[in-house]
């Protein structure tokens, strides 16, 4: 009880968001369940890769975890892993089109004519 209460106040804590005692109580039972599966220093650290890393849609409550828990585990083992080498060189190799296929493209979209439509009548 007293970790899921951690993790709901430290969800809080790291996102500012809004807390009122119905969806802090929310949170804690969305805490008490991650918790089945995962420890608290896992959520903890998917908690700050969230905050850093924001979901398209924002990250707005724990119940995205159970969804997405796996890929940032993966995501930040590969980030320790990088930190731990060192800074790894980019790949700067860029891969240049050859001159037939930017031509063929380029046909291929001038030769398409636009469709107009106004209603059902095709014009």
């Amino acid at each position: 009880m007293n970790d899921a209460r951690d993790i709901a106040q430290y969800f809080y804590d790291e996102t500012h968001s809004k807390m009122t005692a119905t969806m802090f109580r929310r949170q804690m039972g969305t805490a008490k369940r991650l918790l089945e599966t995962f420890t608290k220093e896992e959520l903890m650290v998917a908690i700050d890769h969230c905050v850093k890393h924001p979901p398209r849609n924002g990250f707005t409550s724990l119940g995205w975890l159970d969804y997405a828990m796996n890929e940032i585990n993966i995501k930040v083992q590969a980030d320790a892993i990088r930190r731990a080498q060192g800074s790894v060189q980019p790949v700067t190799e860029t891969v240049e089109p050859t001159e037939d296929v930017s031509v063929n493209n380029k046909n291929k979209f001038l030769n398409k004519q636009p469709k107009r439509f106004k209603g059902n009548v095709k014009f």
